[in-house]
């Protein structure tokens, strides 16, 4: 486009917000599981220093979470044939929750890596979420698409992290059980939307 880039991203949040109910709630399930775990991120070393492991193995720690990451994506690809686009976004989203359940009552030495699930499904929606984005996009603007959807990721990101971070100063749990309150409520208003216009798209 020969437009300036903010009038242009202006354009695109028009063009996704009205009247293209499918692209809509695809970008804001983007936004949604963008941020599902990577809120997370600040917190693993204070988790698993709290769950009693010493902080020479926190970079062995972060290796093994971060693996998952590859291991979500490569799920992802292979199994997004035979799961609809609901099955796709809530499987890895009642793991994470269930996670963040778990952690809100007991962090020790294994609940702990309720993180490599974190990790999973962050992997996982990297995979899956562009595409869903490009296939409703049209696609002269699908890459226009696809960087507005990143900036409103971010744009939500900022207080999200804010509130879990004041939240884990306090105690890391009431930070687990905040996401899973804050996430909830923000899952229960994406999933209305999604299986409404996935169902009439026949996804």
């Amino acid at each position: 486009s020969d437009k300036h880039p903010i009038r242009d991203m202006i354009d695109i949040g028009k063009f996704t917000f009205s009247g293209h109910e499918q692209l809509r709630w695809r970008v804001l399930t983007g936004v949604f599981t963008g941020n599902l775990t990577h809120t997370m991120a600040f917190i693993l070393g204070p988790v698993f220093l709290y769950a009693g492991y010493a902080p020479e193995m926190l970079g062995f720690i972060w290796a093994i979470t971060w693996t998952a990451n590859s291991i979500g994506a490569l799920l992802a690809r292979r199994l997004h044939e035979s799961l609809s686009v609901i099955q796709q976004v809530t499987i890895p989203v009642v793991a994470v929750f269930a996670s963040y359940a778990i952690l809100g009552i007991s962090i020790n030495e294994i609940t702990a890596w309720a993180f490599v699930v974190f990790n999973l499904a962050f992997g996982w929606y990297t995979a899956l979420i562009g595409p869903l984005i490009q296939q409703s996009s049209p696609s002269d603007i699908q890459s226009t698409v696809i960087s507005f959807s990143s900036v409103v990721r971010r744009l939500f990101y900022i207080p999200l992290v804010i509130i879990i971070n004041g939240l884990a100063s306090i105690d890391l749990k009431y930070a687990m059980i905040g996401s899973l309150v804050i996430y909830g409520l923000f899952f229960s208003v994406i999933i209305k939307g999604l299986l409404r216009t996935e169902r009439r798209a026949g996804f």
